[in-house]
């Protein structure tokens, strides 16, 4: 059984069609929305959208927390073993699940990522590619590794990714890159899963659109760090 952690921030529309486009598969037993103290409605939009459906769980953060430290909630708020963390403006569908469900037995100590974010971020170059701290300082700088890093939308075991998950900075729009850091750093292993793939929607009004400026030092210094990781 998996978990959809959906965190979100005033996107009521492009929710709607990320939970939705997922939302029947059998076995994504549970979603759960955390919309991070959205300020335009779009929470109160989604409990009325959603009013009986026992699938969707639906919280709010008291307070904005941002996509960070979000995320982090969103997966802490799932009751399965195994997540798949969505941003919500993108989409997912059933071919997604039923290629993870493929790949059974599931490794704890493995990320299971797309291979494609369509249309624009094409990773295949690394499809079948499994990174480690041993390797990644090989590829980091190759192609769209780096970007592939900092993607996220992927497959991964709850308690684990809790487990590494480091609130000692705010990363903005490094979150990724930098979730992904100290998972490898930890010992954990990142698969770049060949044939699967998601919608995902590159837009001026995404988080790391809005944060660009302040996130690309950050990835940068993530990045170097990769390079030293042994």
């Amino acid at each position: 059984m998996i978990s959809f952690c959906v965190p979100t921030w005033n996107r009521f529309d492009y929710t709607v069609e990320c939970v939705n486009s997922i939302i029947d598969h059998s076995l994504v037993t549970e979603i759960v929305v955390s919309d991070d103290a959205s300020i335009d409605g779009s929470y109160e939009k989604l409990i009325n959208y959603y009013a009986g459906n026992d699938k969707v769980k639906l919280f709010r953060n008291e307070s904005n927390k941002d996509c960070y430290v979000n995320k982090k909630v969103s997966v802490e708020l799932a009751t399965n073993p195994w997540t798949i963390i969505g941003d919500s403006d993108n989409k997912f569908d059933f071919e997604f699940i039923d290629k993870l469900i493929s790949l059974q037995p599931w490794d704890e100590d493995v990320v299971y990522a797309p291979d494609k974010a369509m249309p624009m971020f094409d990773y295949r170059e690394f499809s079948g590619l499994i990174l480690d701290k041993s390797n990644i300082a090989s590829y980091i700088s190759l192609g769209m590794c780096s970007t592939m890093l900092n993607t996220m939308n992927y497959f991964v075991n709850r308690k684990n990714f809790l487990s590494c998950w480091d609130g000692s900075i705010d990363p903005i729009g490094s979150d990724s890159i930098f979730q992904n850091y100290n998972w490898l750093k930890g010992g954990r292993r990142f698969y770049c899963v060949p044939d699967l793939s998601y919608e995902h929607r590159v837009h001026s009004e995404s988080h790391f659109q809005h944060h660009i400026h302040e996130s690309m030092p950050l990835i940068n210094d993530v990045i170097e760090k990769l390079r030293q990781l042994k």
